[in-house]
């Protein structure tokens, strides 16, 4: 484990709002500074939704800062293979992941439960309250906090917003810069199917995608991307839909669906957030998807949630002069990184959902012209973390 602690300022207190990926990473490591945190979270338990998470080298790294990254390994996959295929199993293009393994770590498969589970440990006892509906913001020069549907207003040094794409920080201090839909929907699942082979797929048609990602627990994640209009499907309704749809294309798409129990089916409309001008305000800084949520193209959204906490503590624990000063140091590191990867994942979800013939094809020529090592650059863009 890296020490995130710098200069071993003076403990001082935290909020943090939600208690996901984001907001657990940002607990853990505002704790490793001495902090004393506390967690607020609206749901009424720990159950965690969802269903498989990639996580690529530089998350494993942002990990290996709070403690958890071996932790994180054993209870997931990796992934040695990976390939964007037609459907009718043609490849498109592969991955160079032995090379990206080589130099900087594994790519690494696991259900979203079994990370937030490891989170939750990594964190220790007691720290999220649960069934906190926090309905407003305090925003002062001295002091940051919040006020729960019960009336109670609790105060801190710091407050973070790890609330999600709907984040009522994020309203309080940006009014007006809500999610909007993006034009496609997402369904998600896991199946009661092992697949041997360590290999990820996405197959691209015409304004529609399926992914097949294998877990450990003789599980398989997949996930289904249509571009159109929001779609109510849900649960059994949308399971029955998606064979439908996707009936015909190559092994083992159809075996997946089949294996995965309906009301399981998650559905998602995907959206994205305005990029904002500030993360932060006084005493109150933004992370993960509250932040600069993005489209789900690029595997990227949970690791840029870590890296963000990672990076928080490490400008809270400088010993600067004021909490603002290390917010806006923040913001100033991480602006520019994940504008890249944000830009990127819009850029690869419109090639990606193209839908008429003509582009369509085009896409396909390109993809195979490309080679390896120009698909190996791409992805080393983003790949590394300090």
């Amino acid at each position: 484990m890296h020490d995130i602690r710098t200069d071993a300022p003076a403990p001082r207190s935290a909020i943090v709002v939600g208690a996901g990926i984001g907001g657990l990473a940002c607990a853990i490591a505002l704790r490793g500074l001495g902090l004393q945190v506390r967690v607020l979270e609206r749901a009424p338990d720990s159950t965690a939704v969802g269903a498989g998470i990639t996580l690529w080298p530089n998350a494993l790294a942002a990990l290996d800062h709070l403690g958890a990254r071996a932790a994180v390994e054993r209870a997931g996959r990796v992934i040695a293979e990976s390939a964007i295929l037609e459907p009718d199993g043609t490849e498109l293009s592969v991955a160079p992941l032995d090379a990206i393994a080589r130099d900087h770590g594994p790519l690494v498969a696991l259900h979203r439960a079994d990370l937030h589970a490891v989170l939750l440990d990594t964190a220790g006892p007691d720290l999220v309250t649960h069934d906190a509906h926090v309905t407003a913001v305090v925003d002062e020069v001295d002091h940051a906090g919040v006020v729960l549907a019960d009336g109670a207003c609790l105060t801190a040094d710091l407050l973070v917003g790890a609330d999600g794409i709907r984040s009522v920080v994020r309203e309080a201090i940006a009014p007006g810069t809500g999610p909007r839909y993006a034009g496609a929907m997402s369904w998600r699942g896991v199946a009661a199917l092992s697949l041997e082979r360590p290999r990820a797929t996405e197959t691209w048609g015409a304004g529609e995608r399926f992914g097949v990602v294998p877990l450990s627990g003789g599980r398989t994640y997949w996930f289904a991307t249509v571009t159109g209009p929001h779609s109510p499907l849900a649960g059994a309704s949308a399971h029955a839909d998606l064979a439908r749809r996707f009936a015909g294309w190559h092994a083992p798409v159809a075996e997946v669906l089949a294996a995965t129990d309906p009301a399981g089916v998650i559905a998602t409309p995907l959206a994205e957030l305005p990029w904002l001008g500030a993360w932060s305000h006084q005493r109150i800084a933004l992370v993960g998807d509250a932040a600069h949520a993005m489209t789900p193209n690029l595997g990227q959204g949970a690791a840029m949630a870590i890296e963000d906490a990672v990076v928080l503590a490490r400008e809270v624990g400088r010993g600067r002069r004021d909490v603002e000063t290390a917010l806006d140091a923040y913001a100033a590191e991480r602006r520019p990184r994940v504008r890249r990867v944000v830009r990127t994942s819009a850029r690869v979800g419109r090639v990606a959902q193209a839908r008429r013939p003509l582009a369509v094809r085009a896409r396909s020529l390109v993809a195979r012209a490309t080679p390896a090592r120009a698909t190996e650059r791409q992805l080393r863009t983003f790949l590394t973390f300090d």
